[in-house]
C-alpha cells in the first residue's frame, strides 16, 4: 500500500499528514488492528501513532537511495520567500546542557521585538525542560528541533565528513527526528513544525522523509560557522532580503546578545525588520 503522495513539484508528504499524524485515526479499532498485526506491535512502549508513522515511512523509504548530499539539497529551506526587506532570526542551541540560557538574550529580543526560533537536541531538552516550557509560552518565539542526538541528517551516513555523528538508516533517522519532537511536544503540548541538523549536513531522501513526516527542514544561506575562516559579522547578519539567520549558542547566549546589540540598529537603519519565521513562506 502506498500512503505518499506526489505533487507537480514532486515535494513528497504524507497524504494530509495521514489525518494530523495519525492522532485522529489512530483511535479506531480498523487502526489498532493494522497497528496490532505490524511488524512493530511487539514495541508495547511506543505509542501507537507513533508505531504506524514508523512502520508507513519505513515502508515508504526503506529502498530509497540518495544522490545528493552537504549543506543544501532539494528540500532544504534556506530564506524567506519575499523581495521585503525582512529576515529571520534563528539558534542552535549547542551549549553545554547543564548550562542554562542567559535571561539577557531573552531581554533584548523581547525589547526589540524580535522574534526566534530557538533549535534545541534531546540532551539539552533533558538538562533545561522549564527553558523549553518558558520559550514555548512565548508568542514571539517558536522552538526547533536539533534531532534527539544532534546527528546529521542522513539516511546511509555514507560520505559524511568523518567528524560528523550520522544517522545510518532510515528507522534511526525516524528516531532521532521523531522522538525529539515529541520531547518537545510533551513540555509545550506542540509538535514543532521545524527541524535542522546541527551540523548542517543532509542528504535528499532523509529531507524528503523530514517532509513527508510533517517538517520543514531549515537552513540558511550563510558561510559555515565551524570553517576555518569564520564568517564577519556582516556575513552572520545579511543585509540581504529574506535572510534566515543562524547564530550557534556556544555558551549562555550572551555573545548572541551582545553581537545582535551591534547589528540590530544597522539593520534597522537599512530599512530591515525581524519577522518570525512560522509566518512566513520559504524556498
Amino acid at each position: 500500500m502506498n500512503f505518499i503522495q506526489k505533487n507537480g513539484n514532486d515535494k513528497t508528504m504524507l497524504s494530509a499528514r495521514i489525518a494530523s499524524r495519525l492522532r485522529v485515526i489512530v483511535i479506531g479499532a480498523g487502526i489498532s488492528a493494522l497497528v496490532a498485526g505490524s511488524a512493530f506491535a511487539s514495541d508495547v512502549k511506543e505509542p501507537d501513532d507513533y508505531r504506524l508513522l514508523k512502520e508507513i515511512i519505513l515502508i515508504e523509504f526503506a529502498d530509497e537511495k540518495p544522490h545528493e548530499a552537504g549543506p543544501v539539497v532539494p528540500g532544504v529551506m534556506t530564506q524567506i520567500d519575499s523581495q521585503e526587506h525582512i529576515m529571520a532570526l534563528t539558534f542552535n542551541v549547542n551549549a553545554n546542557e547543564s548550562v542554562p540560557l542567559d535571561t539577557r538574550l531573552f531581554d533584548f529580543l523581547r525589547k526589540e521585538n524580535i522574534p526566534a526560533v530557538f533549535f534545541v537536541s534531546g540532551k539539552w531538552i533533558e538538562k533545561n525542560p522549564e527553558w523549553i516550557k518558558r520559550i514555548g509560552s512565548d508568542e514571539l518565539f517558536e522552538i526547533g528541533s536539533l534531532g534527539l542526538e544532534g546527528k546529521a541528517c542522513t539516511v546511509t551516513g555514507e560520505n559524511v565528513p568523518r567528524e560528523l555523528s550520522a544517522a545510518r538508516s532510515v528507522e534511526e533517522l525516524f528516531i532521532e527526528i521523531e522522538k525529539n519532537a515529541r520531547k518537545i511536544e510533551s513540555l509545550t503540548g506542540a509538535l514543532p513544525r521545524f527541524i535542522r541538523s546541527p551540523s548542517s549536513y543532509y542528504d535528499d531522501v532523509a529531507v524528503r522523509m523530514a517532509r513527508a513526516m510533517g517538517y520543514e527542514v531549515i537552513g540558511s544561506m550563510m558561510p559555515d560557522p565551524h570553517s576555518e575562516n569564520p564568517p564577519k559579522p556582516e556575513e552572520i547578519f545579511p543585509a540581504r532580503s529574506g535572510a534566515i539567520v543562524a547564530m550557534t549558542l556556544e555558551d549562555s547566549g550572551i555573545q548572541a546578545a551582545i553581537a545582535l546589540r551591534k547589528a540590530v540598529p544597522r539593520l534597522k537603519s537599512k530599512g530591515f525588520r525581524f519577522v518570525k519565521l512560522g509566518d512566513c513562506s520559504l524556498r
